[in-house]
């Protein structure tokens, strides 16, 4: 229930708010009041911690502000510095703020230092910046020179201003200057600025007394102790003088040369060596000899010692490049008539072996293989000169042979050749070799006959000894194939045939084209009065008279008939053909059988080859009439016919023709036009013109029909040209043609200015002014017609908008008026908008609307917004308001809105009906958005609203449920991005934030700095007793020992443990005691005892000490003073003093041993531990401080350093003292800048640039200009050239000075380069890569016409084409590839250059060369072919027209040579045929003679014979025609057979095409399968009887290796089973036959008894001794056994042991014996792979049969027994399955048949074996 109170409890402290009366217990922000009540508050700007609640405040007062919250201290991370205005925590220190020294705070009045831009307080100025800046805020300077204050004071090295008659020296750099009152002990620089005190004198002023002066007054100067001193005058010196001030340096000696007058120069041509090199001068300036020392020439008197050699005038220890000449000094280039030696380094007059080359003669120790031949210059002793040619010495151009190259006189009747190194050598031979027998007389050199390896081509006999001839001078010769060479001549042909081909020709055989013997001579064929005898035997008959006869195309025969008929109807003399197809009578005559010639008086067709008596049209060729083929009329050249003859022309009399191409007369009512006819002018007749006539052109009174009208007659009227039109008026009609015209059809009109005619027109084309077409008017208006007509402007009630002739209209229809303008837009002032009839333009829209392009005038807004801007009211674009007027109110956008708006987004400005608003721009003006918030500000509102915050204030700093407290309920937060939200627990670590009224926790993931210590949840600044680092967490815990680590205590177990402090001070493991070690040297104490000294934390007698309050005490280190006492001084001779300074200021850099610096020396500047001190350096400073700077000296000791300072930027190398300037004002700069510039005397040769670094006049010398300085003048180095022109000499830009400062030559049109030359072409006075145009004939200038062109460039001749082909004085264009024309213009005529597209009228194309135009055709059948060439036909000459030739077609009287004739054949003179029934030899010739052939279904092509890829034949009448294969059946020699006979005769597939007849098969394929020879019966089948093959064997016969024989004693395996050949048994066999078992077996053996030496053991006949037999025949008492001969005897004797043995033991012991003689036998087992499965078999039967027999008492033993033997099997043989696999892998393929047979037996036994296995298991021992 709800009590009142006069005010808030105690347990409720907190007031709801200052209206409301509720009293709550907590809140998170709350305000102190005036009269002290705390009342509750949504947020804070700034707040406090009290009581861990949140007390909002204005100010912090003495706390400081962190942010929002005001703090205690700034400890919280990252603000951890307090500002320089002591009220807020801050990340850093910036702007004018330092850092303090205790590196807390920020301050802004301190003494500070800069570092990196950033500002350190401090008492003293680090060493880097040693002067103090004393202002109204003092600061540390490395250089006083960059403040207001210049000079520094030397007692406490502040910046200071100096006084009046001031005096200053530097130190600490070139920059820093102590002020001084005068200069005492120093030379003085007098200066506009006060006197500079220097040690010595800059290396640009010399010491005149006391003055450092610019100059000497005596002319002369020393440099001593690096210092320029001016002297009097010494004769007895030397100088050198200094060209910048004209001042002589004095010296003792010259460095390198000295003139007579004592002036020392770098450099002279010839020396002598005095006590100085003195140049030579005068009479004597050249010396006769003299020795090259460091390059410069030293006189002397003769060349010895190890200069002995004489190189002209230089004394040399060597003669390198050069000969040592006979004298054995003088070096020389050649060794003229003596000879050069071995070595080639000297001359030698002794003969040598030698080789000429290059003109000298060089000795050798043998011949090298380009000079390999031997000359023999004299015999005793024998010397030779090496030649490339034994042909260029007379008498002796032979050689002895490969091996002896010496050149010889060959006195043999023969020579052979070999080659050396590509040179032909000549061998001399007693006998030519047998490689090359042969000789030609006609082949000799030097008189002997050549050995060759075969006869010339022109001489193949073989006559006298293997001497080759052109013919036999014996009656035969032999043809040998066996010899190289092939016909040999004899006097005989003895056992050989004659062939009578114009030789005698001996030969063993008839070729194929002689074949038939007549007598002992071979022949073609036997005539028709011959027959054949026998076999290619010729025979004469005289009984018989042939009337015709019919030639066989098979032997070429001739066979008697009585007439022709048949297929041989045709008669040809008395032969009987197939056609008339035999030269020369391939004409039928009109009786349509007999063969002629021609066909007389008749025509003849040259489509059939027959004679006609009519035909419609012919030609007359050769004396006959030829009737022309009905598709060509008349052939080129014969086109035009008169009374059906086909003729060149037409006769005299007929001009005209017809269509038909007829010769005919035209009549004057027809007419004419000229047309062309292979290149001819001919008249056509025509009976009407359907384009225009011209009377005035009339040929034999008709007048010729033209295309056009000609100029003299240009107008067409009715058909006629016309010169002239009635009317004056024409049109032109879409030819071009001038029509006369009426003048009332011209309408509209243009007027013709020559002939003043009207050109009438269907239109005007622009504008129509009463009928004339005009280009324009002012106005116009578009009548009926659509025609621009011009009117008056008065006529033109509106017009258009437009440029030029403007249209008039009656209306402006879409348009909009203005006034009486149709505008398309309303855009000209000042009628710019459009009315609301969308008709007028307007100057305003009044009251109404105005669209929001500005444009149109509207009642209302189509988005129903409107903005009002200067009282126009204008409708938005869009359904949002303009930027300029964003807020919405009733359709009106407004530039401000003084109520709310709904978003930033619609911007709607009205009522806020929700609890609170926000704050924001819009436009830049403040507007209040009405919202729903989840925090609001109750003490801010906008008329009646609250203002909504994102974070709560500093009063109320903590979100809990989304509202604002003092503190959280929970009192444990969050911070997130600088959001405190409260949570109930914090997961992982808090920190305990005490800052407000109520200690709350800060909630965090992980320990940060400051607070890196654990304890529980807290992360706390330090533990409260020790810490203990687990995986890197630091845990605060206790101990009982520990170390200091980084200020933490870390505990140990021991001292031991801890890093490095082994020492216990209480409980603290320390590594040094704070005052002294025990004795035991572990245990701090806090004084020694009264025994022991002080030494560091010991107590020592002895000691290095230093005295500290009075009291001596022990250096730590026995070696090295203590860090405050750093320096040692010697005391009392033998003990050190350890002091904090040296009173030298000097000190040893390594034992700090106090020292002082001798003169002359330089020193460094060092520090030990803050304290600086001087280190003594050599005078020309060392190591990186090799530098002297003059500006820094201590004691009169100049301080090396680094580099040269700015101020001393120039080092002299002598000195190595830094200067200001350079005595020549020359420099180099020998690394790049900031390094030191080295001083460097002038070198004239070399370049300069003026003030490169500094503006002070120095010169930068440099070997070559370049980079920003790459121009040249008078050698200093230029940006740029003053004159602009410069040349380029030598890579370098030298610019253009004296009379001629511009270029005569330009290298480019963009550079202003002079050159001498250009590097490619001139053009007017610039160079040019490329010329514009053309490159003159001097291939330098550049011009504009050319003798010739070649491409760019003008050549005086060349092969060309003209630039235009229609005028021959165009350009003349050369060809692409010189001597070649073209593609374009191929051709050209004999010796014309001249290249053109087509040969002149009258020319042909050469045989030879396509490109030549000729103008006759030579050769024996010259002719000519058409080619086209760029799609033009050319006539090519042909010389000899072999092959066809159609004496129809000509052109200049010669006939055309075509490729293929087109009716396919052609006779033997290659006339061409229309058919032929004859056999073609090559497809294209008739040959009636032939006797084989091949139908390739065109044409039948004749064959010398049957072989190749058609080795079959068979008869085809009397021919015999050639097959691939044959349809049935071949014999072996090829005949083509219907059958191979009446019973089958074996035949075998010849290349599985023909099937070849065999009487018996041969070796390949031996066998016979049906009537099939094959190669074997696996073929076909498994077995074979003999040599044929069968698929089973009779029921007698037996199968060894698949063959059917009648005993297996006939194959290598002499048992069997089930009649299949074995070579061993698998378990018995009785007689020849294997068996499953026996009743006796001996061995393997089935028997009906035992041997006499074996006994029966369980019927097992086995050697024994001491056997009783019982009744059953079985051996009763225990045996010795034999070694056994298999593994079945062995298992089955055991068993049966098994049976009749009673005691285990005995069982047992057999096992062992079992397994010992199996073990045995694995070997044996393992060979045995085809008997191995029988053998298992065997056992495991002799288990099955036996079990019967085995005692019941006995019968549970025997699995055991089997099962050990059974695994020892499965072990041996897993042993071998694997070696028989490996095996079978290895074995050749031929073996795997049976390999596989084998198998499937194997597999089909184990597999009938498992069916009675009565163990109920198996044993795939294979697997």
């Amino acid at each position: 229930m709800k009590q009142c109170h006069n005010q808030c409890p105690i347990s409720f402290p907190f007031y709801a708010s200052v209206i409301s009366g509720q009293c709550l217990d907590s809140c998170e922000f709350y305000s102190i009041d005036g009269s002290g009540s705390k009342i509750c508050q949504s947020t804070c700007s700034l707040y406090k911690i009290v009581d861990n609640l949140k007390q909002c405040v204005s100010t912090c007062g003495l706390m400081y502000q962190n942010g929002v919250v005001c703090q205690s201290s700034c400890d919280i991370f990252p603000n951890l510095y307090i500002s320089s205005d002591g009220q807020r925590c801050v990340s850093k220190c910036s702007g004018q703020d330092a850092y303090s020294l205790n590196f807390k705070s920020c301050d802004n009045s301190c003494f500070y230092y800069q570092k990196l831009g950033v500002k350190f307080c401090t008492e003293q100025c680090p060493i880097e910046q040693p002067f103090k800046y004393v202002d109204v805020r003092s600061f540390c300077v490395g250089d006083c020179n960059l403040t207001a204050k210049t000079f520094v004071n030397a007692a406490d090295y502040t910046c200071v201003s100096p006084g009046i008659n001031f005096a200053y020296q530097t130190i600490h750099g070139v920059y820093s200057k102590v002020f001084l009152a005068s200069c005492p002990d120093y030379y003085v620089i007098v200066a506009g600025l006060g006197n500079q005190c220097v040690s010595v004198c800059p290396s640009q002023l010399y010491l005149n007394g006391v003055i450092c002066a610019s100059s000497c007054s005596s002319g002369y100067y020393i440099v001593t102790n690096q210092q320029m001193q001016c002297v009097q005058y010494n004769s007895a010196k030397f100088y050198t003088m200094n060209s910048s001030n004209n001042l002589k340096l004095q010296l003792d000696d010259c460095l390198k040369f000295a003139q007579t007058d004592n002036e020392c120069v770098d450099y002279c041509e010839f020396y002598e060596q005095t006590t100085v090199k003195m140049c030579r001068t005068g009479s004597e300036a050249v010396c006769q000899h003299f020795e090259l020392v460091s390059n410069y020439k030293k006189c002397v008197g003769t060349c010895s010692g190890a200069k002995q050699y004489i190189k002209g005038q230089e004394c040399a220890d060597t003669c390198k490049g050069y000969l040592i000449d006979v004298d054995g000094v003088t070096c020389v280039g050649n060794c003229g008539n003596n000879y050069v030696s071995m070595d080639k380094t000297r001359c030698q007059i002794a003969i040598c072996n030698f080789s000429v080359q290059n003109g000298a003669k060089q000795c050798l120790q043998e011949c090298y293989i380009d000079k390999p031949f031997m000359n023999i210059i004299t015999n005793s002793p024998m010397i030779y000169e090496c030649i490339s040619d034994c042909a260029t010495v007379a008498g002796k151009k032979f050689v002895v042979d490969q091996n002896n190259l010496t050149c010889i006189q060959c006195t043999q009747t023969g020579y052979s050749t070999f080659y050396i190194n590509y040179i032909i050598a000549y061998k001399c031979e007693s006998a030519c070799p047998n490689d090359q027998i042969y000789q030609d007389p006609a082949n000799t050199y030097q008189s002997v006959q050549q050995c060759l390896y075969k006869c010339p081509q022109d001489k193949q006999f073989i006559v006298n000894n293997n001497i080759c001839s052109n013919t036999c001078s014996s009656l035969y010769y032999i043809t040998d194939f066996s010899y190289i060479q092939p016909y040999l001549c004899v006097n005989l042909c003895a056992q050989y045939y004659i062939i009578n081909d114009s030789l005698n020709q001996c030969v063993d055989e008839c070729p194929p084209n002689f074949q038939y013997i007549l007598g002992q001579q071979c022949v073609y064929q036997c005539n028709y009065y011959q027959i054949i005898a026998s076999e290619k035997y010729c025979k004469l008959i005289t009984d018989i008279i042939c009337n015709y006869y019919i030639i066989d195309a098979h032997n070429g025969n001739k066979e008697c008939v009585g007439q022709c008929q048949g297929i041989y109807q045709y008669i040809n003399g008395q032969m009987c053909q197939t056609a008339c197809n035999v030269s020369p009578n391939y004409y039928i005559d009109i009786d349509g059988v007999t063969c002629v010639q021609n066909c007389g008086l008749n025509y003849y067709s040259i489509d059939q080859l027959s004679c006609l008596t009519t035909c419609t049209y012919y030609l007359t060729t050769q004396g006959q009439k030829q009737c022309t083929k009905t598709m060509y009329k008349c052939p080129p050249g014969l086109r035009f016919i008169y009374q059906n003859q086909c003729q060149t022309n037409c006769p005299t009399g007929l001009y005209f023709i017809n269509n038909n191409m007829e010769c005919i007369t035209c009549s004057g009512s027809q007419t004419y036009k000229i047309i062309f006819v292979e290149g001819i002018s001919v008249s056509l007749c025509l009976n009407s013109c359907s384009l225009l006539q011209d009377s005035s052109s009339a040929y034999f009174g008709v007048n010729n029909c033209v295309t056009q009208c000609p100029e003299i007659n240009p107008y067409l009227n009715n058909g006629v040209c016309q010169s002239t039109c009635i009317n004056q008026a024409y049109h032109i009609d879409i030819n071009g043609s001038l029509i006369c015209d009426s003048l009332s059809n011209c309408y509209y009109f243009t007027i013709d200015v020559i002939s003043n005619y009207k050109i009438c027109q269907l239109t005007c084309p622009k504008y129509n002014q009463a009928g004339l077409c005009v280009e324009t008017c002012e106005f116009y208006e578009i009548d009926i017609n659509g025609l621009n007509t011009c009117v008056l402007e008065s006529n033109c009630q509106y017009y258009l908008d437009q440029s030029g002739p403007k249209q008039c209209l009656s209306n402006c229809g879409s348009l909009y008026n203005d006034g009486k303008v149709c505008r398309k837009y309303c855009d000209q002032m000042p009628n710019k908008y459009i009315e609301i009839d969308n008709i007028s333009c307007i100057s305003s829209c009044g009251l109404n609307m105005v669209s929001s392009n500005k444009l149109n005038c509207l009642v209302t807004c189509p988005n129903s917004l409107y903005y009002i801007d200067n009282n126009i009211k204008y409708c938005t674009e869009s359904a949002f308001c303009p930027i300029q007027f964003p807020f919405k109110s009733n359709n009106q956008c407004l530039n401000t809105c003084t109520q709310f708006i709904d978003s930033l987004q619609t911007i709607n400005c009205d009522l806020c009906v929700l609890n609170g608003y926000s704050v924001s721009l819009v436009n830049d003006q403040q507007v209040y958005i009405c919202k729903t918030c989840p925090l609001i500000n109750k003490a801010i509102t906008y008329l009646n609203k609250f203002l909504c915050i994102d974070q709560c204030t500093s009063d109320k700093p903590y979100i809990e449920n989304d509202e604002c407290f003092q503190t959280c309920s929970t009192l444990k937060y969050t911070v997130s991005q600088n959001i405190l939200t409260c949570v109930q627990s914090c997961p992982l670590y808090y920190i305990i934030n005490t800052t407000g009224t109520v200690s709350q926790y800060i909630c965090i993931e992980y320990c940060y700095f400051p607070f890196i210590f654990i304890d529980g949840q807290e992360c706390k600044l330090s533990c409260p007793s020790y810490v203990q680092t687990i995986n890197d967490f630091k845990i605060c815990t206790s101990c009982t020992f520990y170390e200091i680590v980084n200020g933490l205590q870390r505990c140990v177990q021991t001292c031991d443990q801890a890093d490095n402090k082994q020492y216990i001070n209480g409980f603290e493991c320390v590594n040094q005691c704070p005052f002294y070690v025990s004795i035991d040297n572990i245990t701090c104490v806090s004084q020694c005892e009264v025994s022991q000294s002080i030494s560091g934390s010991l107590c020592d007698q002895y000691c290095r000490f230093y005295l500290e309050g009075g009291i001596q005490k022990c250096s730590i280190d026995p070696v090295n003073c203590p860090l405050n006492y750093p320096f040692q001084i010697l005391s009392f001779g033998t003990t050190y003093q350890c002091v904090n300074s040296c009173p030298t200021g000097f000190a040893d850099q390594n034992t700090k041993l106090c020292s002082s610096c001798q003169v002359g020396e330089s020193f460094i500047i060092d520090y030990a531990y803050n304290i600086q001190y001087y280190i003594c350096q050599p005078q020309t400073c060392t190591n990186s401080l090799k530098y002297r700077d003059p500006n820094q000296v201590y004691n009169g000791v100049l301080r090396c350093v680094y580099q040269c300072p700015e101020s001393h930027p120039y080092l002299n190398s002598t000195s190595n003292i830094c200067q200001s300037s350079c005595q020549d004002n020359t420099y180099t700069n020998q690394s790049a800048f900031p390094q030191n510039l080295i001083c460097q005397a002038y070198d004239p040769i070399k370049f300069y640039i003026i003030n490169y670094l500094f503006n002070d006049g120095q010169k930068l010398q440099v070997d070559q200009c370049g980079g920003d300085y790459n121009f040249i003048q008078n050698q200093q180095c230029l940006k740029t050239c003053v004159n602009s022109f410069y040349q380029i000499i030598n890579k370098q830009n030298y610019c253009r000075t004296g009379l001629e400062p511009e270029c005569q030559i330009l290298s480019d049109q963009n550079n202003n380069i002079c050159v001498d030359t250009c590097q490619y072409y001139l053009n007017n006075k610039v160079c040019v890569q490329q010329c514009p145009q053309y490159i003159d004939l001097d291939q330098i200038h550049c011009t504009t016409q050319c003798p010739y062109l070649n491409i760019t460039t003008c050549v005086s001749s060349c092969w060309y084409t003209l630039e235009n082909e229609n005028d021959i004085n165009s350009q003349k264009i050369c060809t692409k590839v010189d001597n070649q024309c073209p593609e374009t213009a191929p051709l050209h005529t004999i010796n014309s250059q001249h290249c053109i597209k087509q040969c002149p009228i009258g020319y042909y194309i050469d045989e030879n060369d396509n490109t030549l135009c000729i103008n006759q055709c030579n050769g024996n059948r010259p002719g000519f072919t058409l080619i086209q060439i760029n799609s033009v036909s050319h006539y090519k000459c042909v010389s000899q027209c072999t092959v066809f030739l159609d004496q129809n077609l000509q052109y200049q009287s010669l006939s055309l040579c075509i490729q293929n004739c087109p009716f396919i054949y052609s006779d033997a003179n290659d006339y061409c045929l229309l058919s032929c029934d004859g056999i073609l030899d090559d497809g294209i010739h008739c040959d009636p003679s032939c006797n084989y052939y091949l139908d390739n279904n065109l044409n039948k092509i004749c064959m010398p014979q049957c072989t190749g890829m058609f080795p079959f034949f068979m008869q085809r009448g009397s021919r015999i025609e050639c097959l691939n294969r044959c349809p049935s059946f071949a014999s072996i020699t090829g005949y083509c057979l219907p059958t191979c006979g009446a019973v089958p005769i074996p035949k075998i597939m010849f290349e599985q095409i023909t099937q070849v007849c065999y009487s018996s098969c041969p070796s390949a394929v031996p066998y016979i399968f049906g009537n099939i020879c094959v190669q074997s019966c696996d073929l076909v089948n498994q077995f074979s009887r003999g040599i044929f093959c069968t698929t089973s064997c009779l029921p007698n016969e037996y199968i060894c290796d698949n063959s059917c024989i009648s005993s297996c004693s006939q194959c290598s395996k002499p048992y069997y089973e089930n009649n299949i050949c074995q070579s061993s048994c698998p378990m018995y066999y009785q007689g020849n036959q294997c068996v499953s078992s026996c009743v006796l077996a001996d061995g393997q053996q089935c028997v009906s008894e035992c041997p006499i030496n074996k006994h029966n053991v369980f019927n097992f006949c086995q050697f024994s001794q001491n056997c009783e037999l019982e009744v059953d025949g079985f051996c009763k008492q225990k045996i010795t056994m034999e070694p056994f001969e298999t593994v079945a005897d062995t298992v089955q004797m055991h068993v049966t042991t098994v049976k009749y043995s009673i005691i285990g033991a005995s069982i047992l012991l057999l096992l062992l014996i079992i397994i010992l003689i199996l073990t045995c036998c694995q070997n044996r087992i393992k060979t045995k792979t085809k008997h191995a499965i029988n053998e298992q078999k065997t056992f495991k039967q002799i288990i099955y049969n036996k079990q019967k027999q085995i005692p019941t008492r006995i019968k549970d033993t025997i699995p055991i027994i089997e099962n050990t033997y059974m695994q020892i099997i499965q072990s041996d043989f897993a042993q071998f399955n694997f070696t028989y696999k490996k095996e079978e892998e290895n074995r050749p393929q031929s073996q795997s048949l049976e390999d596989k047979q084998y198998s499937s037996n194997i597999s089909n036994q184990e597999e009938q074996e498992t069916s009675y296995d009565p163990y109920g298991g198996t044993l795939d021992i294979l697997e």
